[in-house]
């Protein structure tokens, strides 16, 4: 026997069987379609999620803005300085056990390292901006330097050399510090040297209008520039000049101002504004004078002799070689030099080596050099470079 087809007689399944196979078609089909649907919703997350946390750099392009950290401490000063110990001591007449202090110096700090800044673009180099024609400075027309002396000090910027009066042909600059600004160690007997000496010269016939005397406030960098300045507009060929300062004296090897210029001492004035060597050298030189006579007293004093000071018509006087300390005494209230060579030396007559009844200069810094030496047990040696070639007076003829 044959069986039966399930076919129909027309080659069509029979109804029922036809119904379950669309019914499995559309199960498969659906879950098929939410297969695929999850699927991408799943890269569509990750795409989403790795963008927000990747950097795509771009060759060529700027770097960030770099936020530099503040300072926490306020910018030094130009000139900061600690205190060690004193400034110039010099001794009594009477024989000391003890060496005088030396006169402090302070050593500037150095400034606090300021936080890196962010790397800028550098503009294109641009062409050097021609120079300034120079200015002419017509006649008996006043720089702002001369106005304020005038207006400062009255007195002896009214004052002039006049023919027939050699009393009018003696100037001198004195300068003495004992109170200083900021940190600075005071000293103790370097106005009463500049004041014995001013009164010395007034003594010995020289014109108050002609001595310009800088004491502590007074004498800072501007006014002993301005002083130098004086002179220069006052002196010619004829003038005899004095020059002396009385306190701390710098001392430092290098280049402490970052120009490429050597330096090693200069005058420390009350404001801590020092006159380096080279400087004076150069403010001294435009002074005019037949001859004249630079005092220098405090520590390192001989590191004044930079190249140009020492020259023939001027007699140079120092307190101490270049890398010695000053010293003074508060028994006398003076430098050593000081007390020495202006207040026994001179005041006192006592540097009168050859008895005629007068003291030249060169006859104080002897008496004193010997005296100075053993008062401050072999610590400071005075020296002197001599120009003149003649005894140096003080008094006028």
């Amino acid at each position: 026997m044959v069986a039966l087809s399930a076919h129909s007689h027309d080659g069509r399944l029979p109804r029922d069987q036809r119904l379950a196979v669309a019914v499995s078609v559309l199960l498969v089909l659906t879950l098929m379609a939410g297969f695929t649907s999850a699927v991408v919703k799943r890269r569509e997350a990750g795409v989403a999620a790795s963008a927000a946390h990747t950097v795509v750099w771009t060759p060529g392009a700027e770097p960030l803005p770099y936020a530099a950290p503040e300072a926490t401490e306020p910018p030094l000063p130009d000139v900061v300085v600690t205190v060690t110990s004193q400034a110039t001591r010099s001794p009594a007449p009477a024989a000391a056990t003890q060496p005088p202090a030396p006169s402090s110096e302070p050593a500037p700090q150095a400034p606090a390292p300021a936080p890196q800044a962010a790397p800028q673009p550098q503009p294109a180099p641009q062409a050097a901006p021609p120079a300034p024609e120079p200015r002419m400075h017509a006649a008996g027309a006043d720089s702002d330097s001369e106005r304020i002396f005038r207006e400062q000090f009255p007195v002896q910027a009214a004052a002039r050399q006049v023919e027939g009066d050699p009393s009018t042909f003696h100037w001198a600059v004195i300068v003495g510090v004992n109170a200083y600004q900021g940190r600075t160690k005071d000293t103790i007997g370097s106005v009463a040297d500049a004041t014995l000496l001013r009164t010395l010269l007034l003594q010995r016939g020289w014109r108050e209008d002609h001595i310009l005397l800088l004491l502590d406030g007074q004498a800072t960098h501007d006014n002993i520039v301005r002083g130098l300045e004086w002179l220069a507009r006052s002196t010619d060929e004829r003038s005899s000049v004095v020059f002396s300062f009385s306190g701390h004296m710098r001392y430092q090897k290098g280049d402490p101002a970052g120009d490429g210029e050597y330096r090693d001492s200069g005058l420390w004035p009350t404001d801590n504004r020092y006159i380096w060597d080279s400087d004076f050298v150069r403010m001294i030189n435009a002074v005019r004078a037949q001859r004249m006579w630079l005092s220098f007293q405090g520590c390192h004093a001989g590191g004044m002799n930079d190249a140009g000071l020492e020259q023939p018509g001027r007699l140079v006087t120092y307190s101490s070689l270049e890398r010695q300390k000053s010293y003074e005494d508060p028994e006398v209230g003076h430098s050593v030099t000081g007390w020495f060579m202006f207040a026994e030396g001179m005041r006192d007559h006592f540097g009168d080596a050859n008895r005629d009844g007068r003291v030249s200069v060169q006859e104080a810094h002897g008496w004193a050099t010997p005296r100075a030496y053993t008062r401050t047990s072999q610590r400071q040696s005075m020296q002197i470079a001599d120009g003149v070639g003649r005894p140096f007076f003080l008094e006028i003829a």
